[in-house]
């Protein structure tokens, strides 16, 4: 996902997940995506466990929800924002049992 003001655009490329499967099933799935680096614009990388976090109810944190989440808090450096967003997936969730491993990587350009 890439945000610059309130343009978010998602990238999201056919394949496999990577460890998934190995050999000719993921080299024949996988798909090479290169993405234009752009000025002022925040790079989200993250893993699933994000996107799919669940509340109580199984409500989705979503793609939405981190989107807005970053575009709130694009003046604070990317380790900010990634605090941020991990605490409103924290925020989120409540009393529910984190069901996945969350890996996130941003990249603010200037």
């Amino acid at each position: 996902m890439s945000v610059c003001g309130n343009e978010v655009r998602q990238y999201q490329p056919k394949g496999i997940g990577i460890g998934l499967e190995t050999g000719k099933i993921f080299s024949n799935t996988i798909e090479e995506v290169e993405i234009p680096i752009e000025k002022e614009h925040i790079y989200a990388f993250y893993s699933d466990g994000v996107s799919e976090a669940m509340n109580m109810q199984n409500d989705l944190y979503a793609t939405e929800k981190l989107a807005e989440v970053i575009q709130n808090d694009k003046e604070l450096s990317a380790g900010q924002i990634i605090s941020s967003v991990m605490e409103s997936v924290i925020e989120f969730r409540g009393k529910r049992e984190q069901n996945d491993d969350i890996t996130m990587v941003f990249i603010k350009t200037i």
